[in-house]
């Protein structure tokens, strides 16, 4: 499909949401070696929790270089921080 829709795809859109989400990835790992897992925990739930309050309100934002490259960067470090492999505590 993406073979197919090539055409539709906005290169410089992509490159700011690819920068955005190295930084947030980049942020995640700093993050992650200086704050105790907890308190990463609650970290990464009150940043899921925000965003479905913010997908509650209907929310809308444009397309434009701050916000691809702010929700690349949320992106990065949600994927970074949630994926920190360790054995499951009880």
């Amino acid at each position: 499909m993406t073979l197919r829709e090539r055409h539709a795809v906005r290169t410089e859109d992509l490159t700011w949401g690819i920068f955005g989400r190295f930084v947030g990835s980049a942020a995640a790992a700093g993050l992650l070696l200086l704050v105790p897992k907890d308190a990463m925990a609650l970290v990464i739930g009150i940043l899921v929790i925000a965003g479905l309050v913010i997908l509650q309100a209907g929310s809308s934002w444009k397309i434009n270089h701050l916000n691809l490259t702010a929700a690349g960067a949320l992106s990065g470090f949600m994927g970074t921080a949630a994926s920190r492999s360790s054995p499951p505590s009880c």
